[in-house]
């Protein structure tokens, strides 16, 4: 039987001529939908962004604006080497009693540690600390100086490689992507409490510093999606035009496979078989998110073996039929949370995405099989395609350690029966080159970021306090 194979998206040659890795090279006038480069300045921003009243936001005049924070595009995807520019609008309030207006680049991991006593009894640790803290003086009075600030203030960063965990003492810290896991996701017990188990957010912070008794500071600020870079991507093998069970033995090297095999019962006081799952993933060290990656998921049934020689099997050694339609190729995730000396681990597999959706396997018939003068039969399963991970990278540091694997399962009819399979950890890294940024119009590379991440952070959090995240706001 010749099952039709999906084709794969080409991707570029050329190591640095894209944004994304595994992409072809896109033309300049397509650069608003899929391309922008991290070194454009502020000009080139507000001409790409359309008219003023798009970059000013909500068609208001700046007059009209509290302190606030500006990002041509809030939901690019930065890397290591791209320019986060923007504008922090004073408005017009009090503008004369300014001090001076002052931009942070921030990143701020929080991890979260749940003590669960039984009951409705159980306590939570917390912990946040800052990986990432650049200052920029934008603007400040001289003794004597009368005059007002511009309403609008122009601001550039430029990511760096490394961060500076300074509660662990570690200085030279990469930077982990932007990540979120909370109540959205339903992790564990804290679910019912509202409580992340823990994030890392990036974000712009805008200080202004008025006069008078006590110089009262108004903050603003505005989240953006980090991923750190990757290399470029790895070669991939094509999937094989014509497959069989005995093909599977002879793929070659660039193929890796890993198995977990179960008995099932026909009934039961029924014949017992066997059942076997395997799956064919691309002997890779990683995976970009943005490459579409081919597999193969094999089952295989066998029977007991029986004494002489049949042409075909007898109905009582058949094994129960699987439930092919319901079969789920998975990814899962497991978050290992620190906070203040408590460790947690949480694991998740995302149902939403199943690989094995709208794929139909190619059944072949039982096949006899010989050894030491006994039968038995086989029957094999296969599914193969195309998937693409669109989860954060791996990343670890000492507050959360973010991992994959990839979990397989098909339902087996009867008591007790079932195959499946948890595989290798599966790395995943960003398909981001180095000194790039990501427009969020750029199909399928765009972060699983809840409205959380986004959201008004002053509302719950100021990161000058290393532990300042109230937590009662957000229950």
């Amino acid at each position: 039987m010749v099952v039709p194979v999906p084709q794969r998206t080409p991707k570029s040659a050329a190591f640095g001529g894209t944004s994304l890795w595994g992409e072809p090279p896109v033309s300049p006038q397509s650069l608003l939908g899929s391309y922008m480069p991290g070194n454009l300045n502020i000009a080139d921003h507000k001409a790409r962004a359309g008219s003023p009243s798009r970059w000013a936001g909500a068609g208001s005049s700046t007059s009209e604006r509290k302190l606030s924070v500006e990002l041509p595009w809030p939901k690019q995807i930065y890397t290591v080497g791209s320019f986060v520019s923007g504008l922090v609008h004073l408005g017009t309030k009090d503008r004369d009693a300014i001090q001076d207006v002052q931009v942070s680049l921030v990143c701020v991991v929080h991890s979260m540690y749940d003590v669960y006593y039984g009951g409705s009894t159980n306590d939570y640790r917390v912990e946040t600390s800052k990986l990432l803290h650049q200052d920029q003086v934008l603007w400040a009075r001289t003794d004597g100086d009368a005059s007002e600030p511009p309403a609008e203030l122009h601001f550039r960063f430029a990511i760096p490689e490394f961060g500076n965990d300074m509660k662990g003492k570690n200085p030279n810290t990469p930077l982990p992507p932007s990540f979120h896991a909370g109540k959205y996701m339903g992790w564990g017990k804290s679910q019912a409490f509202g409580i992340p188990i823990g994030f890392v957010r990036y974000h712009i912070k805008a200080s202004v510093v008025r006069k008078g008794i006590f110089k009262h500071k108004e903050r603003a600020y505005s989240p953006f999606m980090f991923l750190p870079p990757s290399p470029p991507p790895p070669l991939l093998p094509t999937l094989p035009e014509v497959l069989s069970v005995r093909d599977l033995d002879h793929l070659g090297h660039l193929w890796h496979c890993d198995s977990a095999s179960t008995t099932v019962r026909n009934g039961i006081f029924g014949s017992r078989g066997e059942a076997v799952l395997t799956l064919w993933m691309p002997d890779v060290p990683r995976f970009p998110r943005t490459l579409r990656i081919p597999f193969i998921l094999c089952l295989v049934f066998r029977t007991h073996t029986v004494k002489g020689v049949y042409g075909a099997p007898p109905s009582h050694v058949l094994p129960p039929p699987a439930q092919l339609d319901k079969a789920a190729l998975h990814l899962r995730r497991s978050i290992r949370s620190c906070a203040k000396g408590g460790v947690q681990e949480h694991k998740q597999v995302i149902e939403k995405d199943n690989f094995l959706h709208e794929i139909t396997p190619q059944t072949d018939a039982w096949a006899l099989k010989q050894t030491e003068g006994k039968s038995y039969w086989e029957q094999g399963h296969i599914w193969r395609g195309l998937f693409t991970i669109k989860e954060v990278p791996n990343f670890a540091n000492r507050q959360l350690t973010c991992k994959y694997a990839l979990v397989c399962e098909v339902p087996i009819k009867g008591v007790g029966n079932g195959a499946k399979l948890v595989s290798w950890d599966v790395e995943v890294s960003s398909g981001v080159a180095e000194g790039t940024s990501v427009a969020p119009t750029s199909e399928g590379v765009m972060l699983d970021l809840p409205p959380d991440y986004f959201e008004d952070i002053k509302d719950g959090y100021d990161e000058d306090d290393e532990d300042g995240y109230d937590m009662k706001k957000k229950t």
